[in-house]
């Protein structure tokens, strides 16, 4: 018994140790859901939603602020004074986007379960900065920076929002500085999304111009629109979609007035049972204002001028037709676009656009299109409906029979007349183009077209069941289709050329060009079944076959150009005689596809019987296949000038290139340029164009895109290089690791290249140089990553010379170790002797932007006056020293810096200091002319013809393409001399010289007369009339001044 009291015991206790763990869990389990219950309004009430939507997403909390905002699990989402930054600029405090207030329509707990779908959401009083620069917007960059894009589905996000009383403010510019355009005001917006995209748009604005001209109350402003449906229009659609008829506009006409925005816009978009209606309309809308949202569709485009007008169509909900109608109305219009030519516009004036549209699987109507501006007009009418069997089709099988070809084409009229046709007829006028936008068109100087067209007509009737349309790339067509054909034809032009002496001659250009296309189409597709391009040149003709394309066709070239020529600044083709072409393509993936191509002609003649070109892919993948070509180099650099420039070729010399290349197998390509037949000079240096040359390379793949060099060698005249090593064309670019040896011949590359700029060198050396980063590049792109960062083309090498002359002053011997970077040619300082003396420069030849620089130091030291120095570069300073002979004396010069620009010399600069040593010569004319006026205006015979200069340092400087200096002494018979002025690179001259009346000394000048120099380097003018004249009043002066000391001189005798 004892036993089972003390069990009973036992067990009482153990059964209590056990209740307690689970009581105290339920506590924690009831204060933690209390705790998630409370949890919106704590942070609420404690003010940390920033702290918790930065734990959320980081990015999101920097860009994102507000006032206030109210979560509550069983209450709407409330957040006011909310603002967005805009993150297009770094380090900006601008504000994309600010709201009054953002409320849901359901409850947190309810957008939380729902992940924010079929959710609603309005926004009041938003005010959104909309800022559109040539490539992108702020907020397409905001949203960039703030949400990473993903293209894991496209499918739509169920939403719903509303928008009231919102405000677009629109600028345009640069995101760094923005300039405003206008504003779209009183937005009021409502949107609802499904999975199946946009199911409800009603969208109403004003929009407001920066520069605001607003209309006065009493009148209307612009054009006025009649509303409504035509009743014959409706009865037609209704007849053709009755389950889709057009809604009636029954909206008054709009004006603008003092007491609204300038112009106003109203979209509305609705889901309903038959599918979706969509109504636009505008109301004097100014389209420069409206450039921003514009320029977004199309980059590049601008566009002014108002608009009224409505747009309404309605979509079948199974897809299956749609039907619409417009009417526009623009005034004072004008286009441009940022790839046409500076301050050229297209202006087509007052422009009216209106007319109906319905197409569904078996109907297509067009009732009365019209397109009126003054440049081009357009018009279309008609009707077509695809026909079952009926009995003009008995007929027509039959006259697959016995019938005549009258009665067949009889037969064939009355099927095209059961089916119906549209027609649409449109002309562009080619002389108003050309007096709006002549250099974009590429018209020459001074040309006036006074007449000419461009004419279009569209026929649409359809596709009989006789018709075979295997012609076409759908293979799962049916049998009835739509059929169009369109034709065009360039009516002769007449133009006014100007001729020399001011005089005008009238020109007539025949129809250079007409085309002709047919092929099918329906309401999601267009297809092309052939087209031909014919003319005096000749034809091309484009024809499907298969999944291909057929290109056939002879045209000459020269033909074109003859007839252009007066009207276009056209390069003269460099083929002669017609030309043949034949080719099978196709484009699959972005990956152009060739067989069989050809093409023959006197001058030119290609041959490839399998060639892929992937435009993607880096130069040593991008062509692929077989191909050679054979013939002038002006006719392929004609064939390639899109792509690349030949120039650097003779136009006459013969060019044979060879192509074979796979990715799996070899690749070879062997180039060679030849000398044309009674030419043997290999470069033209004064046409600095190459005419022999040779290139051949071999490929052999080791793995994943890499090749082994198996010949790699590049000869031109006077330089002959052979490289081994790798290649990686794995990625975009491709990348070399290679040395080469070169063996080089200076004299003869110094009759080729340099003999223009007076420097010849001597010696036969052979070097190795090593190649590495990517040929393709000069400068290494930067990339967001240190591993994006491609490195460009490295080469380093030296170069070696045994002697040489520049401008008549030797050249001892010496060395440079050259290195390319970045696109930049640099070297080691080079030393070496020059005319007796010595020359120390460290140059550098930037290739990205073609300026060649001299590092500050560089230097000449007493180097030998001689007259090829003096014509050359002294007379830069003084142009009489250029005229002079028998030139003797030493000179140095040092540089603080140089910067010589190849294509733009008046950018040039340099500062720097010459230092006469000694130095003789014998004037030239100029300076005996001085020589001539000195003892005139002296009366004093000038003993000596020679010229002295005397020790001195000259500053010199080069600016605003001219060389400047300030003083510059020589002695001429006994008489100092000084020039100051400039020098332009012209070589014309702007110089003042100082010319003493009395013989002076180098401390002692005297008095002078200051007379001015032009003409040019080489023919120096002195102005020897103001010369005298100022010598001749000087006389006067000193004669009255004299009798003037004389006549004192006697009143103070006779006083005294």
């Amino acid at each position: 018994m004892e036993k089972l009291v003390v069990a009973a015991q036992k067990s009482d206790i153990t059964e209590a140790s056990s209740t307690t763990p689970r009581r105290r869990w339920l506590r924690r389990l009831v204060v933690l859901l209390l705790i998630l219950a409370a949890l919106p309004s704590l942070v609420t009430v404690s003010g940390t939603q920033r702290t918790l939507l930065g734990l959320v997403s980081p990015r999101l909390a920097d860009a994102v602020s507000f006032d206030s905002a109210m979560l509550h699990w069983w209450a709407p989402i409330e957040i006011s004074g909310l603002q967005v930054a805009d993150l297009s600029v770094e380090e900006s405090d601008r504000t994309l986007l600010t709201a009054e207030r953002l409320v849901s329509r359901q409850t947190l707990l309810s957008v939380l379960w729902l992940q924010g779908e079929d959710c609603h959401f309005a926004i009041e009083k938003p005010v959104v900065d909309v800022i559109a620069s040539e490539t992108t917007t702020n907020v397409q960059a905001t949203l960039n920076q703030l949400f990473e894009s993903s293209d894991d589905t496209d499918d739509s996000f169920p939403i719903s929002v509303a928008i009231t009383n919102g405000r677009v403010q629109l600028h345009t510019g640069s995101l760094e500085n923005p300039q405003q355009a206008g504003s779209l005001d009183n937005l009021n917006l409502s949107m609802e999304t499904s999975v199946n995209g946009l199911e409800q748009l009603s969208l109403s604005t004003g929009v407001l111009s920066q520069v605001d001209a607003v209309a006065d109350s009493d009148s209307p402003s612009g054009p006025q629109l009649t509303h409504g449906v035509n009743p014959r229009i409706a009865q037609v659609l209704d007849r053709l979609s009755s389950d889709q008829p057009l809604l009636p506009d029954t909206g008054p006409s709009h004006t603008s007035s003092v007491d609204n925005p300038a112009g106003s816009l109203r979209v509305d978009l609705q889901a309903v049972d038959r599918g979706r209606v969509f109504v636009a309309e505008a109301t004097q809308l100014d389209l420069q204002d409206m450039g921003v949202l514009l320029n977004g569709l199309v980059p590049g485009l601008q566009i002014s001028g108002m608009i009224d007008g409505r747009v309404e169509a309605v979509q079948a909900a199974d897809h299956g037709g749609f039907a619409g109608r417009i009417h526009l109305l623009g005034t004072d219009l004008g286009l441009r676009h940022a790839s046409w030519s500076e301050s050229e516009r297209l202006i087509p004036g007052a422009t009216e656009i209106h007319g109906t549209l319905l197409m569904t699987s078996d109907a297509l109507l067009l009732e009365d299109l019209r397109l009126t501006s003054d440049v081009m007009t357009a018009a279309g009418n008609g009707k077509v409906r695809l026909q079952p069997r009926d009995p003009v089709e008995t007929l027509r099988a039959a006259s697959q029979t016995d019938m005549s070809v009258e009665q067949k084409a009889a037969v064939e009229d009355a099927a095209s007349a059961m089916s119906g046709v549209v027609q649409i007829h449109a002309e562009v006028d080619l002389a108003g183009l050309s007096r709006m936008m002549p250099q974009t068109l590429g018209l020459a100087e001074g040309i006036v077209v006074e007449s000419g067209t461009v004419a279009v007509d569209l026929r649409l009737d359809t596709q009989l069941p006789g018709q075979s349309d295997a012609a076409t790339l759908r293979f799962d067509r049916q049998p009835h289709s739509f059929r169009w054909q369109l034709a065009t034809r360039i009516s002769p032009l007449t133009a006014v050329v100007p001729q020399d002496g001011g005089q005008l001659r009238r020109v007539q250009v025949p129809s250079v060009v007409e085309g002709a296309a047919d092929g099918i189409c329906d309401q999601d597709s267009v297809d092309l079944r052939s087209a031909v391009v014919s003319g005096e040149f000749g034809q091309l003709t484009l024809k499907p076959e298969d999944e291909w394309w057929i290109v056939d066709g002879r045209v000459d070239p020269s033909l074109i150009w003859n007839q252009l020529q007066p009207l276009l600044q056209l390069d003269a083709p460099g083929f002669t005689g017609p030309v043949t072409v034949s080719t099978r393509f196709r484009t699959v993936d972005g990956v152009h596809q060739l067989m069989e191509t050809s093409i023959d002609s006197s001058t030119l003649n290609l041959s490839s019987p399998r060639l892929t070109v992937d435009p993607g892919r880096n130069p040593l993948r991008m062509v692929q296949g077989q191909a050679r070509l054979q013939g002038r180099a002006a006719a392929l650099e004609t064939l390639i000038q899109p792509w690349h420039d030949l120039s650097w070729v003779a136009p006459d010399s013969e060019v044979i290139v060879q192509l074979t290349g796979t990715d799996r197998k070899s690749f070879g390509l062997h180039a060679l340029i030849r000398p044309s037949p009674g030419r043997a000079a290999a470069i033209d240096p004064e046409a600095g164009v190459l005419r022999a040359a040779r290139a051949d390379l071999e490929l052999t793949p080791i793995a994943n895109g890499r090749f082994r060099v198996e010949e790699g060698k590049l000869q031109i005249p006077g330089v002959t290089v052979v490289a081994e090593g790798t290649l990686d064309a794995s990625g975009r670019y491709v990348f070399t690791e290679m040395t080469a040896d070169v063996q080089y011949d200076l004299s003869q590359l110094s009759r080729q290249f340099l003999s223009s700029v007076g420097l010849r060198l001597n010696g036969r050396h052979q070097h190795r140089f090593q190649i590495s980063g990517s040929p393709e590049l000069l400068i290494a792109p930067a990339g967001p990553r240190i591993e994006d960062v491609v490195p460009s083309l490295a080469v380093s090498g030296t170069v070696r010379w045994d002697n040489g002359w520049f401008d008549g002053m030797s050249i001892g011997p010496g060395e440079a170790e050259l290195r390319l970077q970045d696109g930049v040619v640099s070297s080691n300082p080079i030393q070496t002797s020059l005319a007796g003396g010595s020359v120390s420069a460290l140059p550098r030849f930037d290739l990205n932007r073609n300026i060649f620089a001299l590092a500050s130091g560089s230097r000449v030291e007493k180097v030998s006056l001689t007259k090829e120095l003096c014509e050359h570069w002294l007379g830069y300073v003084s142009p009489f020293l250029a005229e002079s002979s028998a030139v003797e004396g030493q000179l140095s010069a040092r540089l603080k810096g140089l910067e010589y620009h190849l294509d733009r010399p008046e950018e040039s600069r340099f500062q720097g200091a010459i230092t006469i040593h000694s130095g003789s010569a014998l004037p030239g004319g100029s300076l005996q002319k001085v020589m001539q006026a000195i003892q005139l205006a002296t009366q004093k015979q000038v003993a000596g013809r020679g010229v002295t200069l005397p020790p001195q340092r000259v500053d010199v400087q080069m600016s605003g393409g001219a060389i400047h200096h300030n003083v510059f002494e020589m002695d001429l018979a006994g008489w100092r001399l000084a020039t100051s002025g400039l020098v332009g690179l012209n070589q014309q001259v702007q110089l003042t010289v100082d010319v003493p009346l009395e013989r002076s000394t180098v401390t002692s000048r005297g008095s002078s007369l200051q007379i001015p120099v032009r003409g040019s380097v080489r023919q120096p003018q002195v102005d020897l009339q103001t010369l005298l004249r100022n010598a001749g009043q000087r006389q006067i002066q000193d004669r009255i001044d004299r009798e003037i000391d004389r006549g004192l001189n006697r009143l103070l005798d006779q006083l005294r």
